[in-house]
């Protein structure tokens, strides 16, 4: 504790704001994790809707439209079995990963590549990635494929 001793009064001062601060931030998420309620995973039905599913699961309706087989203009508000879908289906579909094995749009590739292979697609049309990809300029060493959390990239 000599070091103490030899810390200035402005710098006595500074540490003790800082020491109150990190104290006050600890016990925030204490009492923050203490009063998080951990809500049990829903299950899902064919008589749920679109909007319902869609919220519960964090995606647009649109994706979950096209996971569904569905137009995607197809109505929101209306029980998927209106839909056509059938109990199996909507099953089958919400418990599976919405973006493994599909791009979108993350970034990690183009932050995490150090040759330049990926280039931003400005306007996206459809049937169009956010990337094109020079692979005249890529040195394989596959750390765009590591950090793509969707496993679009397989290099391997």
């Amino acid at each position: 504790m000599g070091w103490l001793t030899s810390l200035s009064r402005r710098q006595l001062l500074w540490l003790a704001l800082v020491s109150v601060i990190g104290l006050a931030i600890v016990a925030v998420g204490v009492v923050r994790e203490k009063t998080t309620v951990h809500t049990p995973p829903v299950a899902f039905t064919a008589a749920m809707t679109m909007k319902q599913i869609a919220l519960q699961l964090g995606v647009t309706g649109k994706s979950l439209a096209r996971e569904l087989g569905l137009p995607l203009d197809a109505p929101k508000d209306e029980p998927l079995t209106a839909l056509g879908v059938t109990e199996e289906q909507a099953l089958a579909e919400t418990t599976r990963c919405f973006s493994c094995g599909q791009c979108f749009g993350c970034e990690n590739c183009w932050m995490y590549c150090q040759t330049n292979c990926f280039k931003k697609v400005k306007k996206l049309e459809p049937g169009r990635f956010f990337y094109e990809i020079d692979l005249s300029k890529c040195d394989g060493c596959k750390k765009c494929s590591e950090e793509c959390p969707c496993g679009y990239l397989d290099l391997y």
